[in-house]
């Protein structure tokens, strides 16, 4: 969902790019156009993955953290559930 989400949102800021007369849309300005979306695009994409990087290392930190402070397995478990 958040895919159409990013598409709907450059499409949006593409066509404000785009000159009224579709005459005068050459195929350089096209391109131009396409080439500031696919840039758009791959930033969104690695801040996503930075962001999922992150929250696996909280986890990861989170249930390392289980391990070792737990007192008995009902503890460990309800640590495990908010990791």
């Amino acid at each position: 969902m958040q895919a159409r989400r990013i598409a709907r949102e450059l499409a949006l800021l593409s066509i404000s790019q785009l000159p009224n007369d579709s005459e005068k849309l050459s195929t350089q300005q096209l391109q131009d156009v396409m080439l500031a979306a696919i840039r758009a695009l791959t930033t969104e994409v690695h801040e996503a993955l930075e962001n999922a990087a992150t929250e696996l290392n909280r986890g990861r930190d989170r249930l390392l953290e289980s391990e070792l402070r737990a007192a008995d397995a009902q503890s460990s478990k309800a640590m495990l559930y908010e990791a």
